[in-house]
């Protein structure tokens, strides 16, 4: 007979920012999602999802071993996680977001219903290790999946949090982690200058790049860092570079410009440097006030 079990079971874990709300858990960013040990011959889970533009990608391993990667169409989504296997072997599971956050697409959202199985749920081991990833498009996994020579699109399935370096940084270390990035932003501007576009700006929020139905779960919320990193692993500064090269940013709301400037020489203009460094300076003070006890890692061109 099968036996429903709900995200708020205290067996699953949940990895990400979110919180169970009416016994439904969002995954909001890269990496987000849950995992769980279980002895059973079949098991399905059923998440919700919503998308305008960018549909939402999951990944779903069974022992640390990807077996399905899924679209989740618009609605109720049932997967079948595994099926036929030996009932007295304990499997791990684990239900992993692709994509990150899409600010852009007010519609887009995944959620994590239950498990319907026929067997239990065990209890997992302790890793005992949190690390926390801070980052742009390197930390969301864009461009880890797809043709290199041939795909330039910018679309959900090009995404991946398993091949990712936070994914691999975590597994090598037996640790559980979370994800905090937004691609193309920066530390004080986005790419192309926009300084809407800083993560810093948004660090306190559960996810504070998501709108609309997100909100609904507590993404626009104040995250209490009950959650505590061991390490923080800041993977900034890339796109505020790549803003050297782009054109002035012009607000359409209020006319206010911004722009990272270059000296007529090549080289990054004294103002340009010396904001870049205080933003910096600012962000790590958070960074240290909201993880006391943590260590932090700046890790600058991966790439």
């Amino acid at each position: 007979m099968s036996k429903v079990y709900n995200s708020d079971n205290v067996l699953i874990k949940k990895n990400g920012r979110g919180s169970v709300i009416n016994g439904r858990f969002p995954m909001f960013t890269t990496g987000s999602g849950v995992e769980f040990d279980i002895k059973a011959s079949y098991a399905y889970a059923e998440l919700d999802a919503g998308f305008n533009m960018y549909e939402p990608w999951v990944s779903v391993l069974i022992d640390g071993v990807r077996i399905t990667r899924v679209a989740l169409a618009k609605g109720k989504n049932r997967i079948l996680l595994f099926n036929t296997m030996n009932p007295d072997v304990v499997k791990h599971v684990r239900i992993s977001k692709d994509t990150q956050s899409m600010p852009d697409d007010s519609e887009h959202f995944a959620v994590f219903d239950c498990i319907e199985t026929d067997g239990e749920l065990t209890e997992q081991a302790n890793k005992g290790l949190n690390i926390e990833f801070i980052g742009d498009s390197i930390t969301s996994g864009e461009a880890l999946l797809g043709s290199k020579e041939k795909l330039e699109d910018w679309i959900s399935f090009c995404f991946d949090s398993i091949t990712n370096y936070t994914n691999l940084t975590a597994t090598a270390l037996n640790a559980d982690y979370r994800v905090i990035s937004q691609s193309g932003w920066g530390v004080g501007c986005a790419w192309n200058n926009d300084p809407k576009g800083s993560i810093p700006r948004i660090y306190k929020q559960v996810c504070g790049t998501c709108k609309a139905l997100e909100a609904s779960f507590g993404s626009m919320e104040e995250y209490d860092f009950s959650w505590k990193a061991d390490y923080v692993v800041v993977n900034l500064g890339t796109n505020d570079c790549g803003g050297l090269d782009q054109p002035e940013f012009v607000d359409p709301m209020t006319g206010d410009r911004f722009k990272n400037q270059r000296d007529p020489d090549g080289s990054v203009s004294v103002d340009t440097r010396e904001r870049f460094k205080t933003n910096v300076l600012k962000f790590l003070k958070v960074l240290r006030n909201c993880n006391p006890g943590a260590v932090i890692i700046w890790a600058y061109g991966i790439l």
